[in-house]
């Protein structure tokens, strides 16, 4: 898998974070997927790569049939208030790319299961969190389930 990262802000955590993703759930290149720009940004800054991506904003994986891109905007709140989020996001949307290198259904966006893409890429970054920052994002921050799945 190829992979350009476009910064917006610096943060060592990024790239140590990407460093440790790319070596532990390794995203390989297929005749569908085989590469995925990054852009990364402070909410702070006027949309720094609006030429590239638009008018996108938010943390999303994006893209058409040639080509795939990662979308990651940090509200700036939290990197004044230390949130969580700011390192979590990043193995989240890593992993949807990971599912979508995975299976060409989930890359053209025929799965539908929110469930299950959603629910499993919350619980790696959680998982992922954990061990690196010494941080129980289950039990602090992914603890608010919808009623929805809970009753049948």
């Amino acid at each position: 898998m190829s992979t350009q990262v476009f910064l917006g802000y610096r943060n060592y955590d990024f790239f140590k974070i990407i460093s440790t993703l790319d070596d532990k759930i390794r995203i390989e290149p297929n005749d569908y997927f085989f590469e995925l720009d990054i852009y990364a940004w402070n909410s702070s800054t006027d949309k720094p790569f609006k030429s590239q991506i638009g008018d996108a904003s938010g943390a999303f994986i994006s893209g058409n049939e040639k080509e795939r891109y990662m979308v990651l905007e940090i509200p700036s709140p939290e990197f004044t208030y230390t949130s969580m989020h700011r390192y979590s996001v990043i193995p989240h949307e890593y992993f949807h790319a990971y599912q979508g290198s995975l299976s060409k259904n989930f890359f053209d966006g025929m799965i539908e299961l929110k469930w299950i893409t959603e629910g499993v890429a919350a619980s790696v970054e959680s998982i992922y969190i954990q061990p690196y920052y010494a941080y129980n994002y289950f039990k602090n921050d992914q603890n608010q389930i919808n009623i929805a799945v809970t009753n049948i």
